[in-house]
């Protein structure tokens, strides 16, 4: 497993915090921003694991999805979870913490798995790659 890609790729789920601390999150608006950046974070993770010679797409991206849940959890207690005006974790029961905290690393992770079918299907559209992680 290419650690270094999962960690590389899933350090762009910063952005996230990154638009919000700059005010671009502000400027275009929430709804916006998250189909910007789930298109641009979606289509580099296919990018460099399809068009690239990564091995194993699905579970590289899948550990991807993993990695970025985690991040964007730490990274919402740190930058926005500081009050509950800013929408960040505070502004969320106690009792339902966990809750949140599984969904947002479980849908990072889901969105992993689908990003790294796709890049499956690039890598065999190409003929580059296999599931077992051995390039033809």
């Amino acid at each position: 497993m290419a650690w270094s890609l999962v960690f590389g790729l899933a350090a762009l789920t910063l952005l996230w915090p990154l638009t919000s601390v700059i005010g671009l999150a502000e400027a275009i608006g929430n709804p916006t921003r998250a189909l910007l950046l789930i298109a641009l974070t979606g289509g580099a993770w296919i990018g460099v694991v399809g068009f690239g010679h990564a091995v194993r797409p699905i579970a590289t991206l899948t550990l991807t999805g993993l990695v970025a849940g985690a991040i964007t959890l730490v990274a919402s207690i740190v930058v926005t979870g500081l009050g509950a005006e800013s929408g960040g974790l505070s502004a969320v029961p106690t009792f339902a913490l966990p809750l949140v905290a599984v969904e947002m690393v479980g849908s990072q992770t889901l969105l992993g798995l689908l990003a790294g079918l796709a890049a499956a299907g690039v890598q065999r559209v190409r003929g580059t790659g296999t599931q077992r992680g051995t390039n033809r």
